[in-house]
């Protein structure tokens, strides 16, 4: 039997081992930051699939979510405080949906200012504290949740740093070089 088990909507439930006991359930969504100029039904969609998830997190009670890359269209973000952050991240309003979003970055993000990202991490605590929900420290990073007294360990990579010549040429011009790729491996 698989550890995780998967469902519609990008919703995943860790199931852990029986001697350990427990489950964290948590949403994964990637792709996701809409450009209205490229897609006009962008931001509907959006808000769709936002009240979806929020349903969906209701029902399974989900802890946080996973927002795995392309957080953002065209061209990633050019501040913490740019309207795009309005524009896609309330979309997802729904009172389950006030949970964490882990976040990190995809092409698409590498093509603004991807230090947008991170600093809105640390924008939001100084302001909403407990409340914040963007979760990026670093372009790598862990986290730890306790479940039925034990930690569960979620590791956070930047896979365009690792992986640049799989990543499209507009973005690439923009990652950082060799050494962050070494960085990250060393951290990793």
């Amino acid at each position: 039997r698989s550890p995780m088990r998967l469902g519609l909507l990008g919703v995943a439930t860790l199931l852990l081992p029986a001697a350990m006991g427990g489950e964290l359930s948590f949403l994964a969504i990637g792709d996701y930051g809409c450009d209205p100029r490229a897609h006009p039904f962008g931001y509907k969609t959006l808000y769709d699939n936002g009240q979806q998830m929020g349903t969906v997190a209701e029902r399974y009670n989900s802890s946080f979510v996973l927002a795995i890359g392309d957080n953002f269209y065209q061209n990633g973000v050019q501040s913490p405080s740019s309207k795009q952050w309005e524009q896609v991240m309330g979309k997802f309003s729904a009172k389950s949906l006030q949970v964490p979003f882990y976040a990190v970055m995809g092409n698409h993000d590498w093509r603004g200012k991807p230090e947008a990202q991170v600093q809105r991490h640390y924008q939001e605590r100084r302001q909403l504290g407990a409340q914040a929900r963007w979760t990026m420290p670093h372009y790598w990073y862990t986290v730890r949740h306790e479940v039925e007294d034990q930690d569960v360990l979620l590791v956070f990579l930047d896979t365009p740093i690792l992986a640049p010549e799989e990543t499209e040429q507009s973005a690439r011009d923009n990652l950082p070089g060799f050494e962050q790729r070494l960085n990250q491996l060393a951290w990793l």
